[in-house]
């Protein structure tokens, strides 16, 4: 807006607020409403005046998905079919948050005894920017510019009947809890490695995935303002 012409009585900018997010058990999260109070209108030589607002929202985010596996490296090495039999973990329609963990493919290494899980994570609400949690307060505070490495990048965690996963990224070989993800689509964020016995019977289970990131989304809307001196 046009401070020129708008001087609000209220704060432009509100911190602290705290909301329980949703969750892919409890689809509704918490609200708040917040009140912008204009106390006045400078409006010299017009009797009215088209004005664009734009209001900003940056927060912290925790994803926390549960995606099912299949656990039975006999059915990748042998082919055989007993118990589950199936590479692409089950996964919830909706994670209730603005980023999720969109598919999860696993493969086995039957010399080192490990099972691999590759995990794609995907911008759903696609009305934002993914931003490093440390970053998260950056586009709001106006005069703080991002810096290499804020924008689109993801903290991330897996874990294995309560075991923490090596994890590294697409395109390294070290273990990393920091990934990188694209504006747009799936991308293949990370490969979480686990060992496992071989020889035991398949079973299913989940595979908790916890995503922290920051997120910033925005909305623009127009207003006539009325000079107070036309008015009546």
């Amino acid at each position: 807006y046009d401070e020129e012409n708008i001087m609000f009585s209220s704060p432009t900018k509100y911190e602290g607020i705290n909301l329980e997010g949703r969750t892919e058990f409890v689809p509704i999260g918490e609200k708040t409403t917040e009140i912008f109070t204009i106390g006045k209108i400078a409006l010299p030589n017009a009797k009215e005046k088209l004005q664009v607002f734009n209001i900003l929202a940056c927060y912290q985010y925790k994803t926390e998905a549960s995606p099912l596996v299949c656990i039975n490296p006999q059915w990748a090495y042998s082919g055989s079919t007993q118990g589950c039999h199936f590479s692409e973990a089950q996964i919830t329609s909706s994670q209730g948050a603005p980023v999720a963990v969109s598919r999860v493919v696993t493969s086995y290494f039957e010399s080192r005894k490990e099972v691999q899980f590759d995990i794609f994570v995907k911008d759903v609400s696609g009305k934002g920017v993914v931003l490093a949690p440390s970053a998260y307060a950056k586009p709001c505070l106006g005069s703080v510019s991002l810096e290499e490495g804020d924008q689109g990048t993801v903290m991330m965690e897996a874990y294995l009947s309560g075991e923490k996963l090596r994890c590294y990224s697409a395109t390294s070989d070290e273990i990393s809890e920091t990934f990188t993800i694209s504006t747009q689509g799936d991308t293949y964020a990370a490969r979480c490695k686990a060992s496992i016995e071989t020889n035991k019977p398949a079973y299913t289970t989940p595979l908790s995935v916890y995503l922290t990131y920051g997120y910033a989304s925005g909305k623009t809307f127009q207003l006539t303002i009325k000079n107070p001196s036309f008015v009546g």
